[in-house]
Parts: C-alpha cells; structure tokens; sequence
C-alpha cells in the first residue's frame, strides 16, 4: 500500500488521533511529577515523585520487552505474538505477587506502588496491541480511561494525604480494563499459519530491553552520574534543555507507533517504492519537529537569558541525529536485527562516555558534549547497517 502524501498524512484524523493519545500519556506522566507537590505534604509528594521515576523505567522497560515485538513482529500470518507475550507478561506478574505481597506487609506504600507499576506494564502493553492492528480508537479510550483513573487518584490523595490511598485507586480503576484483556488474550483462537516463534520474541524482547537501558544510561544516567562533577547553574540549564526537548520524545513515540507496523507490511512484501515513500513521510516529521523544537528553545534562550548557547546548539544537534537515525532503527526492527540495533547503542554509549571524560575538566557541559557525540555515533552505526540491510533485502 503507497504511503500518503506527508502534509495530508500529518493533518489526517489517523495521526489527530495517535497524536492525542500519545499527548493524553504525557498528561498523566506530567500530572504526577506537577500536582502531588501542590496538594499534599512535601514529604509526600518527595516520596511519590520518586517512585514515579521507578514506574516509568520499569514501564519503558516492559514495552520494549513485549511492545517492541508486538509491533515489529505481529501480523495478520502471526497474530499469535500478541497472545505469546500476554502469557509471558502474566507469567513475569505471577512471579512478583509474592514479592508484592511481602512489600505490602512490610510497606503499604511501597507495595500499592508496585502493584500499580505492575498495571501500568500492562496498560503499556495494552496499548502497543492495539496499536499494532491500528486500533488506535482503542488505545485513545484506553488512555482516557487512564487520564480519570490518575485524576480519581489525586482528589484521593488531596482528601486522604495517603500515598497508598493514591496507588490503590489508579490501580483499582484501572484494573478492571487489565484483567478484562489478559483474560481474552489467553483464550483460545484459529491458529496462525505462520506460528511466532517464541524464542524469537523473547530474543527480541529481551535485545530491545537491553538497548532501552543503554538508551537511559547514555541519556538519564549521564546526568546521575556527572552531576557531582558539574556546575549547578550549567546542570540546571542542560537538564532543563534537555526535558523541554523531550517533545521531540513525545512525537518520536508516535511517530514509532504509526510507521513501525508499517515498515513490518512492507520488508514482508518487499516493496521499495512504499519504503522510499515511507522515508520521505518520515523526513517532512522530522524536519517539522525540528522547526519546532528550535522555536522553543530559542524562546527559552531569550526569556531565561542565560547567556549561554554551548547546551542549545549541542542538544539541540542531539535530538536532530538521534530522530533522524528512528527509520534506520524501524528498517533494522522489520527486518529482525535487533543486535545491530544493541551493537549500535553499545558503541553510542562507549563514546558518549569517552566524550564525558574528556571534556569533563574543560567545559561545564560536558554532558551535552557527550549527548552530542553519542547520537552522531548512533546515527553513524545504525545508518551503516541499515545500508547494508537494504542490499539484502532488495
């Protein structure tokens, strides 16, 4: 199937919807690092700011364990994915009930935590299914239902002060929708003709986890771990650069959505000429998302008057490399070669690393300096085997 023309794919109601999903995430992972602090105790809020961190690792984690097969893999020949990783995924919560049990005997706050974490895996989950056979009005009621669940549980926590008052209700809403989808994702259904094999899963599952936590440790860590090393004011302005680019992380993960069940269509038809449409979709994004991004950090620049411009130019050239390298990854996903995708994160991060300790006695920023070299490193590699991968397969 050709790829629309990329002004009217961006403005369809196909990508309103996926925007507004995605967007409706955001909310809910905004809400819960803005609003404890405004109505509850510091101390409160502290604590759930910091699980909260916990919950998005663990959640990001778990979607590149099953997500990412689900969209790379599952088709109409192997519908079966879907249901492979729902067992495995109830097989990893069965494991941890104990554990969770034994936590909320101990600290209920710390064990309705858990279990919400473990609802949010699975929301996540249940979202990348949808997504996957482009139910996306599903996914938007699935978000929605999780945008009043998170909503329910802070007038609990504003009445209450309770941070497992807060949990429990967020999961206890939500549960519900959870339970319903593990249990008619295990009922039986036609067999597939081409069965997913679940080696195959589990490999690619577990190769993407491994390159989301070299992602994180190249990104988030670097700021853990240079921190003690850095100035204050020259780690506020990275750090606050850094999360005001997020939005190209928003739009990215939308965008990841949308083209990577395509991408999956087209290296199983063989079909060059949809991908080369594909590329160009992706191209005109990307080029719009820079046009945005680059307003709203010279806004920030003028209205903060930092003086400084080292962070802008070297984040800012961060996120351009890492987007454009996102169908590199999507071509190399289709086609099953997540070690090249693990081997691409791992020589990013090597350098990223080497970058830091280099410039970290000679300018303040040296994590941007890090951040910059990994993503030219990532989009270098990546780009390598995505050339080599299209000789192949064509």
């Amino acid at each position: 199937m050709a790829s629309p023309h990329p002004v009217r794919h961006l403005l369809s109601k196909d990508s309103f919807f996926r925007y507004f999903d995605q967007g409706l995430i955001a909310l809910i992972i905004l809400a819960i690092n803005l609003i404890p602090p405004q109505i509850s105790s510091s101390e409160t809020a502290a604590h759930i700011l910091y699980q909260a961190s916990w919950i998005l690792l663990g959640s990001s984690i778990a979607a590149a364990l099953f997500g990412v097969p689900i969209m790379a893999i599952a088709n109409s020949d192997s519908a079966n994915v879907i249901k492979k990783c729902t067992s495995m995924h109830i097989t990893i919560l069965a494991a941890l009930t104990p554990l969770i049990a034994v936590a909320y005997y101990i600290d209920s706050a710390t064990g309705s935590f858990l279990v919400f974490a473990c609802i949010w895996a699975t929301i996540e989950l249940i979202r990348k299914s949808a997504l996957s056979v482009n139910r996306i009005v599903s996914s938007l009621a699935i978000s929605l239902g999780g945008v009043i669940a998170i909503a329910s549980a802070m007038a609990g926590l504003y009445m209450t002060q309770s941070i497992t008052v807060f949990w429990l209700i967020a999961t206890a809403l939500n549960l519900p929708l959870c339970l319903y989808y593990l249990i008619s994702n295990l009922t039986p259904k036609v067999a597939s003709e081409q069965p997913a094999s679940t080696s195959v899963i589990l490999k690619t599952g577990l190769q993407s986890s491994l390159s989301f936590i070299l992602v994180w440790l190249s990104t988030q860590g670097l700021f853990i771990l240079l921190y003690q090393f850095t100035d204050n004011s020259a780690f506020i302005e990275q750090k606050t650069l850094f999360s005001l680019l997020g939005v190209f992380t928003l739009l990215m993960t939308v965008q990841e959505n949308r083209f990577q069940p395509l991408y999956r269509n087209i290296i199983s038809k063989t079909d060059i000429v949809s991908l080369r449409k594909t590329e160009r979709n992706i191209h005109f994004e990307n080029t719009l998302i820079a046009v945005i991004a680059l307003f709203t950090v010279l806004a920030w620049y003028f209205a903060t008057d930092t003086g400084g411009y080292i962070a802008i130019i070297l984040l800012y050239f961060y996120r351009l490399l890492f987007s454009a390298a996102k169908k590199f990854v999507y071509f190399l996903r289709a086609q099953n070669l997540h070690r090249q995708i693990l081997l691409s994160n791992l020589a990013a991060f090597i350098a990223a690393l080497i970058a830091s300790a280099a410039m970290l006695k000679t300018s303040p920023y040296a994590i941007s300096y890090a951040l910059a070299v990994y993503s030219m490193v990532f989009y270098l590699v990546t780009r390598s085997f995505y050339s080599f991968g299209v000789k192949r397969w064509n």
